[in-house]
Order: C-alpha cells, then structure tokens, then sequence
C-alpha cells in the first residue's frame, strides 16, 4: 500500500475538509512519485526505457475461482500461483499464438472476496463470491494498433479476456481422483449416498506455467472484465479502494465522521466520492 495511506485516510475520515479527498490524495505526492513504482515494472518488460506518455495502461479481472462454463474451477491457491506467474505475459487477439502480441501484462494480485470467506464452499457457482486475480497491463502508444485498440477497450467492445495456462493437477469433484483417470464426466449429474444429485466438476492446481492473455468476445470464465476508460491509476484507484473499505468497516470511526459533516459545505462532496468509489472495481 502507498507510504501512510492508511494514517492518512484514517486523519481525514477524522476531519473533514472542504476540498475533495481525491484532490487532497493527489497533491499528496507528484503524478512522477505515484506513477514511478508502476514505470519500473513496465520497463523490466521493455527493451528501450518507456516514460507514462510512451504508454497506454488498462486493468482486467482475469480469472476467478467460481465454476466456470467448462465445469471446472481454480483453487484459490492456484489463483495466487496464477498471479505469481501472469507479470509479462503477452495479451494476444483471440488466443493467436501465431501473431504478436498487443499488449502485455506487467503486475498482477489475487483480490479475496471478504464476503465469501465464512462461506467458502468447494461448489463456488455465485460469481458475486469470487476471489480474482486482477492484472495491469500496457501498450506503447507509437505502435500502429495502439490508438485502435484504446478506442475498442475505452468505447466497450473489447470488454472480456481469457487465460491461457498449464497446470498439471486436475481433482474430480465426485471421487477425488484425477479427472484425467477417473470415469466421472464434467458437466454430467451423479448420484450421491443420500439420493440427491451433484453436477460433476473438477478443481485445477499446480499451474506450472502461464503462456498468455487473450483479448476475447466472451470468455471460459466467468465475468471478466477490462477496466476502463480513464484507468491510467488503476493501481491507485484499487489501493484506495481498498484502504477505504477497511476503514469503512470500523463502524464507530465511520460513524464519527459522517456525523461531523456539515451538509452546508463542501465536505459533502468527499463523503459522495467515498461512496462512488466504493462500488468501483
């Protein structure tokens, strides 16, 4: 997290200000400092050093750990291997392993589902309880595709991806064993001991290696998403987010704080971005 957010947040949840938390978060270090730590990753991937105006950033929620339209489902391990992996992974059109790649990504995170977490179950079929691994990724703005791609990704039309991994342990929802070995078939229904049925599926694990992101119409998994338009400060915008719900969740600080605005002034402005901010993702 960026150097005393927290603090930060927590002084200014305190005593409100007239002028907007945005504004004040931004003033608090230069575009240069904030962008820095993100420029660095970018250009471990680069061959020639690239500035924040060589590039264009987006974000993507890249796969989850719900049971997807192939009746399988990441670990939440396997999510955070995934994550491990994906920096500098290429971003391909369509999976073409054959062409070049778009785009690449440059850092990636496993975002847990707090909500989920005192009811995880091993049949995750509610996307709403996901854990994700989210990426960032760029595109230099020089090549010949760039402005094309930003105007298909900014306007909505390339708006989902797909993952392209191998992982070597693939466990049957209904015996345990490798799906790759057993005689249960994903997708179809069997019987259990109490008569009821189970939808056959399997869990992945052990993912060795990621090979690419694919820029695609609608994808195996569930809910992907590009981000988009505007988010040259997705990380920011992920951390504040972040820090802002932890802070929230302390009901008599949030509390106190609200009780402290004077509806008459600018502070209400703060309060209304806080809860815009809140449902971003």
């Amino acid at each position: 997290m960026r150097r005393d957010l927290k603090t930060w947040l927590q002084d200014a949840l305190k005593h409100p200000t007239t002028e907007s938390v945005g504004r004040l978060l931004a003033d608090e270090e230069t575009a240069a400092e904030r962008l820095a730590p993100r420029m660095s990753k970018i250009n471990k991937i680069a061959l020639v050093p690239l500035g924040p105006d060589d590039v264009f950033v987006r974000g993507a929620n890249i796969c989850n750990n719900v049971i997807d339209y192939y009746d399988s489902r990441f670990t939440e391990k396997a999510l955070r291997q995934i994550a491990r992996l994906i920096p500098g992974a290429p971003m391909t059109r369509g999976h073409q392993m054959d062409h070049w790649a778009y785009a690449a990504t440059f850092d990636a995170d496993v975002l847990e589902n707090e909500k989920a977490k005192s009811q995880r179950l091993k049949e995750l079929r509610d996307v709403g309880l996901a854990d994700w691994v989210r990426g960032l990724f760029f595109w230099p703005k020089a090549a010949s595709w760039a402005n094309d791609l930003r105007v298909r990704i900014d306007g909505g039309l390339t708006r989902e991806v797909s993952a392209h991994w191998r992982f070597e342990k693939a466990t049957c929802s209904i015996c345990s064993e490798d799906i790759r070995r057993c005689p249960h078939m994903p997708g179809e229904e069997y019987e259990n001991a109490d008569k009821t049925k189970s939808r056959c599926f399997y869990e992945m694990e052990q993912v060795t290696e990621y090979l690419e992101t694919g820029f695609v119409v609608r994808g195996g998994q569930k809910n992907t998403a590009i981000w988009g338009p505007g988010m040259e400060e997705a990380a920011e915008r992920v951390l504040f987010g972040e820090a802002i719900r932890e802070i929230k969740s302390r009901k008599t600080m949030w509390d106190e704080w609200k009780r402290s605005l004077d509806q008459t002034n600018g502070t209400v402005s703060a309060a209304g971005w806080l809860g815009r901010g809140l449902g971003r993702r």
